[in-house]
Order: C-alpha cells, then structure tokens, then sequence
C-alpha cells in the first residue's frame, strides 16, 4: 500500500530453519498479536513445494500493519530476522501484471 502498511499477510525471513522454528512452536502456546489481532503464524515453503515443513521463511496472516509493527511483535526474535517482506492486494496486482 502507498502508506507502508500491509493488509493481509507477510513473509518473515529468518537466519536458520531453527530460529524460524522457535518462532513456529511459540505461536503455538502464546499468540503474537498487533493492534489486538492475532497473528497466524507457519512455514512459507519454496515455491511448488506444497507441504509447510520446516523452513527459514514464515508466513504471517491476518496481518495489518507496517514492518516496523511487526518486527515489534516479534521482538523476542528480533536477532535473527534477516529480512521482512510486507504484501498486500497492490503489490500482488503488480507481481500478476509483471
């Protein structure tokens, strides 16, 4: 979006399969949250790979917000991120008509 902020998901890259992991099995007991949403976290497997296995980029969903926001919500992991890729509805446009 023109503002920064996502509207639906984004991918988190980490350092190593482990750190993403640790992040994986932490969703699973207390939620990471913005704006009192819950955040859904997984694996975003390689492209063509069906199957969310172990890997060192996650998938957030049901996510509003900007970098910045979530890299806050995230900060117990915050060392380990290596990059963090914001999506919205625009940018798929963009990606579709490229």
């Amino acid at each position: 979006m023109a503002d920064g902020r996502s509207r639906g998901f984004a991918h988190i890259e980490f350092a190593s399969i482990a750190d993403a992991t640790s992040v994986v099995e932490a969703s699973k007991t207390s939620s990471f949250k913005i704006l009192d949403r819950e955040l859904k976290v997984d694996y975003a497997p390689p492209r063509f790979q069906h199957t969310p296995e172990p890997y060192h980029v996650l998938y957030v969903s049901e996510f509003v917000g900007n970098e910045e926001e979530l890299r806050s919500a995230m900060k117990d992991y915050g060392s380990s991120i290596t990059k963090v890729t914001l999506s919205s509805f625009f940018s798929l446009l963009s990606l579709a008509s490229s």
